[in-house]
């Protein structure tokens, strides 16, 4: 009950579609080229302030894919969209930190396995006031003071015994009786 109230919180497949619109937007790196004439179409593409090559001198390869190298730095560069939901939470810290401030503020959900000592614990992080069987049975086993102990066969018996008092004819009135208080204390 206590974790169907959470709000829900971005799971990694919605947290890795938001990195991945975002790299969407990002202009995309001049491709270096597998030869010189795509190198050369890579770079006749640059701004012209990445045009550093003088004309009227050789445009090689290597001079054109420096200006290329040089200008893809200057991109940002896309966000890993793989990992771990909390590594893809790093990720999209870095574009959208108030998404992930407001994810961070909420609870998360309890575990539901475990040991009985870590679900116990989880619970009362929830409840603080709550109060377990385990609990009860423990502090009435070392406070046995004044207890007699019985097992349920001696229960079963002593209850059975009580029921036939009652019911008897004569004894269940004098047991039941107001003005016979003691046994009345005793068995009603």
């Amino acid at each position: 009950a206590h974790n169907a109230s959470l709000p829900a919180l971005l799971s990694a497949d919605d947290i890795k579609a938001l990195l991945e619109e975002y790299n969407a937007t990002l202009p995309s790196q001049m491709p270096l080229g597998a030869s010189v004439d795509e190198t050369y179409a890579s770079y006749e593409q640059l701004p012209e302030e990445f045009q550093r090559i003088e004309n009227g001198t050789k445009h090689t390869a290597t001079a054109m894919k420096a200006c290329i190298k040089e200008y893809n730095a200057t991109l940002p560069a896309p966000v890993k969209t793989s990992g771990s939901r909390d590594a893809l939470l790093e990720q999209l810290a870095i574009i959208n930190p108030d998404l992930v401030a407001q994810e961070a503020q909420k609870s998360s959900p309890l575990k539901v396995s475990g040991t009985k000592a870590d679900l116990i614990q989880a619970v009362k992080s929830v409840n603080p006031a709550v109060v377990f069987a385990d609990e009860l049975l423990d502090a009435w086993r070392e406070n046995t003071e004044g207890k007699v102990l019985v097992t349920r066969q001696q229960l079963s018996t002593a209850l059975n015994i009580q029921k036939a008092l009652l019911e008897h004819p004569t004894a269940g009135k004098l047991l039941t009786h107001p003005s016979r208080a003691v046994e009345v204390s005793y068995f009603g």
